[in-house]
């Protein structure tokens, strides 16, 4: 499952499923804390 895509042409990532199942939660916690811009913000919802 891809949470994000990358565009090749200019390097931006762009959001594509903005709320992923729990399968994704520690590929998306990691993305947050790797992203170069701190961009990313996960958001837990109950």
């Amino acid at each position: 499952m891809k949470v994000f895509v990358d565009q090749e042409e200019d390097g931006i990532v762009l959001l594509r499923d903005p709320a992923p199942g729990a399968e994704a939660h520690e590929a998306v916690d990691g993305a947050a804390m790797l992203c170069p811009a701190a961009v990313i913000h996960v958001k837990e919802q109950r």
